[in-house]
């Protein structure tokens, strides 16, 4: 890959991983995702779910899960009734050992126990499109949710649920800034029955409280049942900083779940939110080893793994990042990037990129194992306006140099010219403290980001570009143009 050096050292790389202990066969995984950010009652509606939904789609291809076993439900679709018929076809054809991982996004609720179980008094449940408001249609209540788990006969199955457990309100951080670079957010519960808990506890979605261990899965929520959790336009706060700690830790080759629980606690606790996560359940999952699998299809094994060359099963196709990038090339005009087609490990380079017209410029880099880091704008150029001609970066004025590094394999390098103004590094994650300071040169490229190229780009081909592009005026035009680049031990 290309390591950044400047103030402090980037190194991103990315690997493919799959649930459980290295060595299992794959078989029938599975992965229920659901969304749901445009409710029934409109008053009720959140921001970046979407977002959310796409953030754990990928976690479930990083996952090593086949595109045709995940199975996204939003919005409109998200009744409670579509919802019970996707735990049950989750259940089907799933063995003791096949992986499993469900996911929502959405908001949170308490109700009144009517089996006096809990110690509040209060079951938690889940809110869906098809809420009324004044009864129990729409909920998917704790009970009912654990029982169907239960049902699913996998032992290696991973709960994620971003809601709230109690609380309500905006919230709003206001101009001095934090980590995430959001100022405005909406607690994900919502207080339908005007209820009070008895006593304050900690509790998870469908786990009982006296779990022993034996649970056939993991539970990762987002907040503790006296917190709320925060959705934003970037998607809501715990799934941005879940999916950032899951992307490193991954990078890193074997790792947990409980590594990447461990520094998403980390990340909000730096971020200035009010609320902490949760992990109960099954917590030999949470402590297995993860395999991962890489971009390139070469095997290697853990007895000839080293740190910068991890333990990897084979698979022929790229990450979700590479994917999504690319596609955003496809009938654009193309913007020249002159850079070294092959680098050896040490070796530094730079880029050149011919600008056709004046306007913002965004450079990102995907590494051999598929996280992405942008380039530029950066820390120590901010001011992402370029004119027409020749734009070569990094210069000496800019304080940063990018170096071939392991992990070898393929490095892409994308570059977007927009006449609308965008900015990734503003759209970017893991770069600022809680004040919202700099405190890396670099941002990681995020699912928010990736929705500004998109609209940005749409913009560009509605425009009228039958001007020169030399003449083109705000607002016609979109250009895009990749390098790939082979990094190779000396």
């Amino acid at each position: 890959m290309l390591s950044l050096m400047g103030r402090k050292s980037v190194v991103w790389t990315s690997l493919m991983l799959a649930l459980g202990c290295a060595g299992d066969a794959l078989a029938v995984d599975k992965a229920l995702i659901v969304g749901v950010g445009n409710y029934q009652l409109p008053s009720a509606n959140l921001k970046g779910i979407d977002l959310d939904v796409k953030m754990a789609s990928d976690m479930a291809l990083y996952m090593g899960i086949a595109p045709e076993n995940i199975h996204v439900v939003m919005d409109e679709n998200a009744t409670l009734g579509r919802v019970k018929e996707q735990m049950t076809w989750l259940s089907q054809n799933v063995s003791d050992k096949d992986r499993v991982f469900f996911y929502f996004s959405g908001h949170g609720t308490q109700v009144p126990d009517k089996n006096n179980e809990e110690a509040d008094g209060l079951d938690e449940a889940m809110v869906l499109h098809d809420i009324d408001g004044k009864s129990y249609n729409g909920l998917y209540v704790d009970d009912d949710f654990g029982a169907a788990l239960k049902r699913i006969p996998s032992q290696n199955m991973v709960v994620m649920v971003d809601a709230c457990h109690s609380g309500t309100g905006t919230k709003s951080w206001g101009s001095s800034g934090n980590s995430f670079n959001v100022n405005e957010g909406q607690m994900k519960f919502l207080n339908l029955f005007n209820v009070k808990p008895k006593a304050s506890h900690t509790r998870d979605y469908g786990v009982s409280e006296k779990s022993t261990g034996e649970d056939n899965y993991l539970a990762i929520a987002a907040a503790q049942d006296n917190q709320q959790s925060i959705a934003t336009r970037r998607g809501s706060l715990f799934t941005v900083a879940f999916r950032d700690a899951f992307d490193e830790e991954r990078s890193k080759g074997n790792f947990s779940l409980q590594k990447v629980f461990k520094s998403t606690e980390a990340r909000l606790a730096n971020s200035g939110v009010k609320f902490q996560p949760n992990l109960s359940g099954n917590m030999a999952i949470a402590n297995n080893t993860m395999k991962v699998a890489s971009n390139s299809g070469d095997n290697i094994s853990a007895e000839t793994a080293t740190p910068s060359t991890p333990a990897v099963s084979a698979t022929p196709r790229n990450g979700p990042l590479w994917n999504k990038l690319s596609k955003l090339l496809v009938d654009m005009p193309v913007l020249d990037i002159t850079a070294p087609s092959v680098l050896l490990n040490g070796e530094k380079t730079e880029f050149t990129i011919d600008i056709p017209a004046k306007g913002y410029l965004n450079v990102v880099m995907v590494g051999p194992t598929d996280n992405g880091t942008v380039l530029f704008p950066n820390s120590f150029a901010k001011d992402n306006r370029v004119e027409a001609g020749k734009f070569t970066f990094p210069t000496a004025k800019m304080g940063f140099k990018i170096t071939a590094m392991p992990p070898y394999g393929k490095t892409m390098v994308v570059a977007f010219l927009s006449q609308e103004p965008l900015n990734l590094l503003e759209e970017g994650f893991g770069n600022r403290d809680s004040s919202g300071k700099t405190i890396r040169p670099f941002a990681h490229v995020t699912e928010s980001g990736i929705q500004a190229v998109h609209k940005t780009r749409d913009l560009g081909v509605s425009a009228d570009t039958s001007a020169p592009a030399a003449t083109a005026s705000s607002g016609n035009g979109f250009w895009g143009g990749k390098k790939e680049i082979e990094i190779k031990e000396k």
